[in-house]
């Protein structure tokens, strides 16, 4: 089964679901469970994304394509079992 990449404007929504759900008297771990994610999935994209509104993902993006960000292509990521020993 192929997992799905969320764009940062998925994630910052689903992580909005999960507070409100949570301001509804859910627990929050029923919450994560209710938007589809993993617990670590939503405890790693709040560190990244927690508190960031849309207007703020948007200049993110704006800034990351005017300093040339791009992710690193599939075939550069050396797995880490290949990767040489670091002293």
């Amino acid at each position: 089964m192929a997992t799905k990449r969320h764009k940062p404007e998925e994630i910052v929504m689903k992580l909005r679901q999960v507070e409100v759900l949570v301001g509804q008297g859910i627990a929050r771990v029923d919450a994560i469970r209710e938007v589809r994610i993993t617990e670590q999935t939503y405890y790693r994209w709040r560190m990244q994304y927690g508190g960031m509104g849309t207007a703020q993902l948007r200049e993110l993006k704006r800034t990351h394509s005017a300093l040339g960000y791009r992710a690193p292509a599939p075939e550069t990521i050396i797995p880490v079992a290949q990767r040489p020993l670091m002293h």
